[in-house]
C-alpha cells in the first residue's frame, strides 16, 4: 500500500519541526538542559516550507496576493524574531542610511520595471520589508531588527526571483538578486542563497514529488554535510525529502491563516515562556 501525504500534512510536519527547533534554542539554555537533539527535526522545516510554497505558487489563482502575504509575513515577523533571539528591548534607535539607499534603489528599479500593476499593497509590503533591516534598535550594544532576518525573507526572495524568471524580466532579476545579496546572507536557520536556490530548483521539478524529494535530500546533504561538515544535520534534513517523496499532489484541508500567524506568535510565546521560567 502506497503512503500518500498531502500538502496540509507536510505543512503540519514543518510547523512541528520548527517549533521543536526553536524550543530547543530558546528554552534549552533557560532550563539548563541540552536540547540539541530537538534541533535535528528542525532541519525539515525550511525544505518542507519551500516545497509547499512552490506548490501553492503553481496552483494559486492570485499570485500577486500570494507574494504580498508572504512579504507582510516577513515584515510582521521580524520584531518578534529579533526580540526572541536577542536579549531585551532597546532604548537607542537610529537608521542605517547606507542600507536605506540600497533598499530604495533596488525597490525603485523594480517599481520602474514592473510598473503599478502589482498593486498598492504589494509595493507597501515590499518597501516595508526592504527598509525594516535598515532600522537599528540597540540595547547594550546588541542590534535588533537588523540581520539576521526571519525565515520569511529568503522565502520571499526566492518567490520573487521565481516570479521574475517566469516573467522574463532580466533587469528586474538583477535588482532582486541585489536584494538577495543585501538581505539573504544572514537569516533564520542560516539559509541564504542556498535556500533561494532550493526554491528555484523545486520549481523546475514541481510536477514530480519523487524528483523534489531527491532534490531536497541532495540539497540537505550538500549544505550541511559537505558545506558545513555536520552530517547528522544533513541526514536529518534529508528526511524532509522522504516526506516530499510521498506527496500525493493533493492540497488537503488546513487553516491558511494559522500558518501565517504561527511563525511570529510561537516566537513571542517561547520568549514569554523563557522569561517566566
Amino acid at each position: 500500500m502506497r503512503v500518500s501525504i498531502s500538502t496540509a500534512v507536510l505543512k503540519w510536519i514543518a510547523v512541528f519541526s520548527m517549533a521543536l527547533d526553536h524550543s530547543a534554542k530558546i528554552l534549552g539554555p533557560v532550563l539548563g538542559i541540552d536540547l540539541a537533539l530537538l534541533e535535528h527535526p528542525g532541519r525539515w522545516a525550511f525544505p518542507l516550507f519551500s516545497f509547499c510554497l512552490v506548490q501553492g505558487w503553481m496552483h494559486t489563482h492570485d499570485r500577486k496576493r500570494y507574494m504580498t502575504r508572504l512579504l507582510w509575513l516577513a515584515v510582521g515577523s521580524q520584531l518578534p524574531f529579533a526580540l526572541t533571539f536577542q536579549p531585551g528591548v532597546s532604548a537607542s534607535f537610529h537608521i542605517d542610511l547606507s542600507f536605506v539607499s540600497m533598499a530604495l534603489a533596488g525597490c525603485a528599479l523594480l517599481f520602474y520595471l514592473l510598473g503599478r500593476n502589482m498593486g498598492l499593497s504589494f509595493w507597501a509590503a515590499l518597501f516595508s520589508a526592504a527598509l525594516l533591516p535598515a532600522l537599528r534598535w540597540t540595547q547594550n550594544g546588541v542590534i535588533l531588527l537588523a540581520p539576521p532576518l526571519n525565515v520569511a525573507y529568503p522565502l520571499s526572495l526566492g518567490l520573487g526571483l521565481l516570479y521574475l524568471w517566469e516573467q522574463r524580466r532580466p533587469l528586474a532579476i538583477l535588482a532582486a538578486f541585489w536584494g538577495c545579496l543585501c538581505y539573504g546572507l544572514e537569516t533564520d536557520y542560516g539559509y541564504c542563497l542556498s535556500g533561494i536556490l532550493l526554491i528555484l530548483l523545486l520549481r523546475a521539478v514541481y510536477t514530480s514529488p519523487r524528483h523534489s524529494g531527491l532534490l531536497i535530500l541532495l540539497w540537505s546533504l550538500a549544505l550541511y554535510g559537505i558545506g558545513q561538515g555536520q552530517w547528522l544535520y544533513g541526514l536529518s534534513g534529508a528526511l524532509a525529502g522522504f516526506f516530499v517523496y510521498f506527496h500525493d499532489g493533493s492540497r488537503g484541508r488546513y487553516p491558511a491563516s494559522f500558518f501565517y500567524g504561527f511563525y511570529p506568535s510561537h516566537l513571542l510565546f517561547l520568549k514569554i515562556l523563557a522569561q517566566w521560567l
